[in-house]
């Protein structure tokens, strides 16, 4: 008689060894150690240009929509970018505010951080005067695939402008503008050498 009591409490175990498996700790697919180093080098991926006073109010919109584990995931970009959740800094730079990211890891299937287009539209909704967004070249993928944008895509943002509308456009040369930016601010394919 204990055979059959046996058996429905191991199958009932497994049903709960998976159920908190998939609730916990699987990932939504591989880890990718290059890209998760790519990270480490701390790359800059946005700069928001804008009015010295709207950027306290920029800032603080941005990190209150990350939250305290301050990550968000770029659902614009392409793959390996899109599975990623990447921690992000925002700091203020005289008339710009900078937004770099320290450290990338997979998602867990539960995960749901805020996109970076969620953060652009909080940051256009806490700014009174149009934004400049100057975005790295791998956080937006036109699906067409006619637009490469090795120097970066740049928006322009205002708070009447409907952010989901709003289409990045590729830039045509590398700007003194983003001279600042940091070897790590260059596309991964870039970097290798061939």
């Amino acid at each position: 008689m204990e055979g059959p009591l046996l058996f429905i409490k191991a199958w009932a175990f497994s049903l709960l060894a998976v159920w908190l498996y998939q609730r916990h700790f699987q990932r939504v697919g591989p880890r990718d150690p290059e890209f998760e180093a790519f990270f480490l080098t701390r790359p800059l991926l946005v700069t928001i240009d804008g009015q010295k006073a709207d950027l306290p109010r920029v800032r603080a919109a941005i990190v209150r929509l990350l939250g305290e584990r301050r990550t968000a995931v770029a659902a614009s970009g392409g793959w390996p970018w899109t599975i990623h959740g990447l921690v992000l800094e925002v700091e203020i730079d005289g008339d710009r505010a900078l937004i770099h990211a320290t450290r990338a890891s997979v998602l867990r299937t539960r995960e749901k951080p805020p996109a970076i287009t969620d953060l652009l539209r909080a940051a256009a909704g806490a700014s009174r005067t149009p934004l400049d967004v100057w975005l790295h070249s791998e956080l937006h993928v036109e699906v067409a695939g006619t637009v490469r944008a090795p120097h970066g895509w740049s928006l322009r943002l205002s708070p009447q402008s409907d952010p989901k509308v709003a289409r990045p456009v590729a830039c045509e040369r590398a700007s003194q503008r983003y001279s600042h930016a940091p070897d790590g601010a260059q596309p991964l394919l870039m970097q290798l050498p061939l």
